[in-house]
């Protein structure tokens, strides 16, 4: 029994896919911002992180995750992740806030991830400042224990 296979028009060869890398840098806005914990940046005696619950760590992994593939810009980074996720920014004049600010120049912005699921037991903080033009998403502090701001 002979069977009839189809030949491809042309050489035959599938042709290659443009690669992401060249589409992000035509437009850097579908480029992900690369996470730092950089010493300039990274609070270790703020941060939290080796203590947390196993709940609140599970999803602070899950929201660096996300950030790492879907963080172009806060708006599509909170379409794309965990629902009830808010991004804040932190004033610089609040006292509380200063050992974040420590070390970074006047001109830098920290903000901070929000994610509160009562329920589940989970509340947590992601503190973050961005370098836009490198495209870096540098990781400040992850906490539990939220500051008082009330005071």
């Amino acid at each position: 029994m002979e069977v009839d296979i189809p030949v491809p028009e042309g050489d035959g060869k599938i042709p290659p896919l443009t690669p992401l890398t060249n589409q992000a840098e035509e437009a850097p806005e579908i480029k992900p911002f690369k996470i730092s914990f950089d010493d300039k940046y990274y609070k270790g005696s703020e941060c939290q992180a080796h203590g947390m619950s196993k709940e609140n760590g599970s999803c602070v992994l899950k929201i660096i995750r996300d950030v790492g593939v879907f963080f172009v810009d806060k708006a599509n980074f909170l379409s794309k992740t965990l629902s009830g996720t808010e991004i804040i920014y932190i004033n610089n004049n609040n006292r509380k806030y200063a050992n974040l600010y420590k070390g970074l120049e006047l001109d830098e912005a920290i903000y901070e991830i929000k994610y509160v699921k009562e329920r589940k037991n989970i509340d947590f903080r992601l503190f973050f400042t961005l370098n836009e033009t490198e495209r870096i998403f540098h990781i400040v502090a992850i906490r539990e224990a939220h500051y008082d701001t009330t005071k």
